[in-house]
């Protein structure tokens, strides 16, 4: 009796175990999936700068904000400190204002991408909230009002001033050039075009799907189609051509523009944003605008990258950007052109 035990148990202890029944094979799966969507919401930022923007009913402008929007950003990749995004209803960064402007005030109107809107930070943070107060403590009666739009490139900006800045009556329009401007993706606005709801949805709200898009995202990102450098022209053409359009606004409604480029020359050449673009230090001599040239201001940010930039969200810091608004600032107070027109609004 006990060989014919020891004969079984043997014989059992050789053969592999059974295979595991479907259903707890499939729980398993989806527990663990469970976990790493948590997981990934503790290390990952809320993608938020996407939930505050919507297709435009101008193809030009492509992207716009949604008016009267208030949420909390944690970053568009890597979680980061929270801040708040609030548009009025006009659908800009910031409080309501009044279309009449009052006398005796410098409005400026700043557009850009998310480096003008102030990604990261709270919305009197942002470099160009920072040029108003730098002024005003300068004794020049100057407001700002923030027109950038995540995932602008130069044309879609100067399209932003035709539709929604020129009603405003702006005295002066800064124009942020960020390296990125002068990619196919950002002038022809290939990120405002897409139409797969469900993967913008999944994209927003899912962070798994977030984590394999970054992961793969060659494969899912929209590309640019074939054939529109020679239908609409390269970015580089797009860039001068807008800022050229950009001064003849500024020309037929009285209003100064200037360019404001906000990295050094190297940063085009080397950036991964834009391998192969021309820089914009090279386009911008002859389209009219005035510029003005971060270089420098932009190198020495470079020397405290951890102090300057939000870590795992490559934007501004507070401190970058209040570097960046006061810099500024001192470029347009000794600018012959603007301070004439200061002293004009000052005698109105």
């Amino acid at each position: 009796m006990v060989g014919r035990r020891r004969a079984r148990r043997e014989a059992t202890e050789g053969t592999p175990p059974p295979p595991p029944r479907p259903r707890r094979t499939l729980a398993s799966f989806a527990l663990g999936l469970v976990l790493l969507e948590a997981g990934l919401r503790l290390l990952l930022g809320n993608f938020g700068q996407s939930r505050v923007l919507q297709r435009s009913d101008d193809a030009a402008t492509c992207l716009e904000l949604q008016p009267r929007v208030e949420m909390t950003y944690t970053g568009w990749r890597a979680r980061v400190p929270p801040s708040r995004m609030r548009t009025n209803s006009y659908g800009i960064r910031g409080p309501e204002f009044s279309f009449d402007k009052p006398p005796g005030r410098l409005r400026i109107a700043a557009v850009g991408d998310s480096f003008t809107f102030g990604q990261g930070v709270e919305e009197d943070e942002a470099y160009a909230a920072v040029v108003g107060q730098a002024l005003r403590s300068a004794h020049v009666p100057a407001e700002v009002l923030n027109f950038g739009v995540p995932g602008h490139g130069t044309p879609q900006s100067v399209a932003m001033v035709r539709r929604k800045v020129v009603p405003t009556q702006p005295d002066l329009v800064l124009i942020g050039v960020f390296p990125n401007d002068l990619t196919p993706e950002e002038s022809y606005c290939v990120y405002g075009q897409g139409d797969n709801v469900a993967a913008a949805w999944v994209l927003r709200n899912v962070y798994v799907g977030r984590l394999l898009y970054f992961m793969a995202s060659p494969v899912f990102r929209p590309r640019v189609q074939p054939g529109m450098a020679e239908t609409l022209g390269t970015p580089a053409e797009r860039f001068q051509a807008s800022l050229r359009e950009l001064a003849a606004m500024g020309r037929e409604h009285d209003f100064l523009t200037a360019a404001v480029l906000l990295t050094d020359k190297q940063m085009f050449i080397q950036s991964a944003y834009c391998q192969g673009c021309q820089p914009a230090h090279d386009l911008v001599d002859g389209t009219g605008v005035h510029v003005i040239d971060m270089g420098p201001v932009w190198r020495s940010l470079q020397e405290d990258m951890a102090g300057n930039f939000i870590q795992g969200d490559d934007h501004f810091s507070v401190a970058g950007n209040r570097t960046v608004g006061e810099s500024l600032a001192q470029a347009l107070s000794s600018w012959p052109e603007l301070r004439a027109r200061v002293e004009r609004i000052v005698q109105q």
